[in-house]
C-alpha cells in the first residue's frame, strides 16, 4: 500500500524493493488531530514515524532554554522517532500536529527488524539532527533576548519620559 510513496522517503530511498515492501507491510497508518502531542520530549521513544500527509511542528527545550521553542516543521516524507530508538533513549524533541497529521509508525521491534540495514546510516545522521536542532535553539534564544532586551530598553526609555513629565508637572 505504502511502496511507492516509501520511495520518496529519503532514507528508504537506498533500499531494494523487497526491503521497501517489507517495511511497508510493518507499517501502521495513524492519524493526529490539529494541536495533538505526537511524540512528547522526555518520554520513553517506542515508535518511528513518517509522515505521509500534513505537517508536525518540532519543539525542543534544553537546559539553556527551558521554555520549548519551535526548531522545525515536518511535512510530507520526513521521518521523527528514530534518535530514541536507535540510542534507546527518551524523545529528544516534542512534535505537533499541525492540522491533520497522517503518519505510518512501526514500533521497535519491526523498526529493529525491519530497517536493519539502514540503521547504520540514521546513526550517522544523528549528529547532524542534534546540530541543526542546537543551531536553532541558540538563533531563537539570541532572537528572545534581543527582542526582551528592546522591550526592556523601551520600557525604561517610557518610565524615564514620564519622569521628567512628573518632575515637569510639580
Amino acid at each position: 500500500m505504502y511502496e511507492e510513496f516509501l520511495s520518496k522517503v529519503s532514507i528508504l530511498q537506498t533500499l531494494d524493493e523487497w526491503e521497501r515492501l517489507t517495511v511497508a507491510d510493518s507499517l501502521e497508518p495513524i492519524q493526529f488531530e490539529d494541536g495533538e502531542i505526537v511524540v512528547k520530549q522526555g518520554d520513553p521513544g517506542d515508535d518511528f514515524f513518517i509522515i505521509v500527509e500534513g505537517n508536525g511542528i518540532v519543539y525542543q527545550k534544553t537546559s539553556e532554554l527551558p521554555q520549548a521553542v519551535e526548531v522545525d516543521t515536518l511535512g510530507p516524507g520526513n521521518y521523527f522517532g528514530e534518535i530514541a530508538l536507535l540510542c534507546n533513549r527518551p524523545r529528544v524533541a516534542t512534535v505537533i500536529a499541525k492540522g491533520t497529521l497522517k503518519c505510518v509508525k512501526m514500533d521497535r521491534a519491526r523498526f529493529e527488524r525491519v530497517l536493519g540495514p539502514i540503521q547504520d546510516i540514521l546513526k550517522r545522521n544523528i549528529p547532524r539532527y542534534n546540530s541543526v536542532i542546537r543551531l536553532d535553539q541558540l538563533r531563537a534564544a539570541a532572537a528572545a533576548s534581543s527582542n526582551n532586551q528592546a522591550n526592556n530598553n523601551n520600557n525604561n526609555n517610557n518610565h524615564n519620559t514620564n519622569s521628567n513629565d512628573e518632575e515637569s508637572f510639580h
